[in-house]
């Protein structure tokens, strides 16, 4: 007949131990999987915030003297299905008014603040402040509106993925 040894206390506590060291572990990278990925989200935020600033302005600033540059800058700073409508907009409505009324506009941010944030979308609510000329109006003529801005970080940059007038 075989006769079953029972563990030793020494031997159960170097198996206590090392399952605790495992656990340990585990939670230490999970842990530092969280802060690495909190980090990437904090730091789109703050290049968000820069990057809006120079976006937006290029998204929606013309001059009937140089509207073809313009359209390029434009849809340069966009991305995705943005991209395509604002290419339409600027060619279908933009251009034929910008010209004929000879317009000018210059978008420029006066607020930006993060409304969501992940590491590689970040949406931002806007406060523009426009400034138009136009043959009919040669006084610019400044105003106030507000837009959300979806960014998305692709190809190396931040485009503008989606702006929606408030």
């Amino acid at each position: 007949m075989i006769r079953l040894r029972r563990p030793r206390r020494r031997e159960l506590a170097v198996a206590a131990l090392s399952i605790a060291i495992a656990a340990s572990l585990t939670e230490s990278g999970l842990l530092l999987r969280d802060a690495q990925a909190t980090s990437a989200v904090s730091a789109a935020r703050d290049d968000t915030q820069e990057a809006v600033e120079t976006i937006v302005p290029r998204a929606l600033s013309y001059s009937y003297r140089t509207l073809p540059a313009d359209i390029a800058t434009a849809t340069g700073a966009a991305t995705g299905n943005f991209k395509q409508n604002l290419q339409a907009l600027m060619t279908q409505v933009v251009t034929p008014t910008a010209t004929g009324d000879q317009v000018t506009t210059k978008a420029t941010i006066t607020h930006a603040a993060v409304v969501e944030a992940r590491q590689d979308e970040v949406v931002l609510l806007v406060l523009l402040s426009p400034e138009s000329t136009s043959k009919s109006q040669p006084t610019p003529v400044v105003g106030s509106s507000s837009a959300r801005v979806q960014l998305q970080h692709t190809g190396g940059q931040w485009l503008a993925a989606d702006l929606q007038p408030l």
